[in-house]
């Protein structure tokens, strides 16, 4: 008897999974904009718990920035333009090679010397390049718990992120390992990508990257980084996986999406044991600051939009035959928003162009309304 199993090799533009859930998460994002700042508020970043009024730059303004682009490009550009601008403030100079512009297909990984010499590792494969861990600093503001106004950006810290670290890697370091092995395919070094790759994918139990924490949870975005890194490479060799797989891993992605009070829902920063979702104790409502309540990571939900973006397949990660972008400059500005929305979304689906507001809620059809 023949055996056949079906292998996952990435998704079609053309069939938009989850579509319905993804503008709706959209939206939630979008609700969270701060006119007067331009930026969107609520930050989960200092080390004082969750900040109504606090602004996260790079793991919430530029994700999302990014991520919106398809659904709200005039609040994208509103933010990519903030985001820009505080990362010229003279404390953010040190935000170097960050390991999030893999995701977009600019090569930030550093050598693993500063000599620029590569080392071998353990694995007997070259170490050719490592990405950074981040901290957290205050552009501005107070970071005290409840502060009345604090700005957040996140620089590169000493802890790094090397293929043979990677190769022992659990599905709690997914957030660091998926950028190096993007950065890795993109220099050329697939079979350290893909040993990373097939290590962070032995980690999936059937509902979660584990192991899990001491609280018995799972981080919501480590499903979030394996579907961008199977949607970037999936089709190319050695990164085939179960289309079962990954149907699982997606439906259990979406099946977080409970959070936050309001019409328009998101989806939080960890989850249980057995799948289900756990949503901020004292849960809020975008748009009402109420002190004791609080909302869901920006950053997951920017990374989980992100995942599901066509510009993987036609920019970031497109064809052999099309030229590819590496940071030569240290990494010190973001990569440059794209001017058009990805072909595939329909028009349809887009969020209103003039959305500015803080207090709105996603009604049905599209559209918004004040609350």
């Amino acid at each position: 008897m023949l055996l056949l199993v079906l292998l996952y090799g990435g998704f079609s533009a053309t069939s938009e999974p989850y579509l319905k859930q993804r503008t709706e998460l959209a939206a939630n994002i979008a609700s969270r904009y701060n006119k007067s700042m331009r930026l969107l508020a609520g930050a989960h970043a200092g080390g004082n718990g969750f900040q109504w009024n606090g602004y996260s730059i790079i793991d919430e303004n530029y994700f999302a920035a990014k991520a919106l682009e398809p659904y709200n490009p005039s609040l994208a550009a509103i933010l990519n333009g903030s985001v820009t601008k505080w990362l010229a403030h003279p404390a953010a100079a040190g935000w170097r090679n960050d390991r999030r512009e893999n995701l977009f297909g600019i090569k930030t990984c550093v050598p693993t010397t500063s000599a620029g010499t590569l080392r071998k590792g353990t694995g007997g494969d070259s170490e050719s390049c490592m990405v950074y861990g981040s901290y957290t600093v205050a552009l501005d503001g107070a970071n005290v718990a409840n502060s009345p106004y604090v700005v957040y950006q996140e620089l590169n810290n000493p802890t790094t992120f090397t293929p043979t670290k990677c190769y022992a890697a659990t599905g709690t370091n997914i957030n660091h390992c998926v950028p190096l092995l993007l950065a890795l395919h993109l220099g050329g070094n697939d079979v350290a990508a893909r040993r990373i790759y097939k290590q962070l994918l032995s980690y999936w139990d059937g509902k979660g990257f584990g192991p899990v924490d001491q609280q018995n949870q799972y981080q919501a975005r480590s499903l979030c980084y394996f579907i961008f890194a199977q949607h970037a490479l999936g089709g190319k060799k050695g990164y085939e996986t179960p289309a079962t797989t990954m149907a699982a891993i997606e439906k259990q992605l979406w099946a977080l999406q409970v959070c936050d009070h309001g019409p328009s829902q998101a989806i939080p920063s960890t989850y249980y044991k057995n799948g289900t979702a756990r949503c901020p104790p004292r849960e809020g409502m975008p748009g009402k600051p109420t002190p004791g309540l609080q909302l869901t990571s920006i950053e997951t939900a920017g990374i989980a939009l992100l995942a599901y973006d066509s510009r993987i397949k036609t920019e970031w990660f497109p064809p052999p035959t099309t030229q590819r972008v590496e940071r030569q400059d240290g990494g010190q500005q973001p990569s440059p928003p794209t001017s058009t929305q990805p072909a595939s979304l329909p028009a349809s689906t887009l969020l209103p162009a003039t959305m500015e507001c803080a207090q709105c809620t996603f009604a049905a059809g599209g559209s918004y309304m004040l609350i």
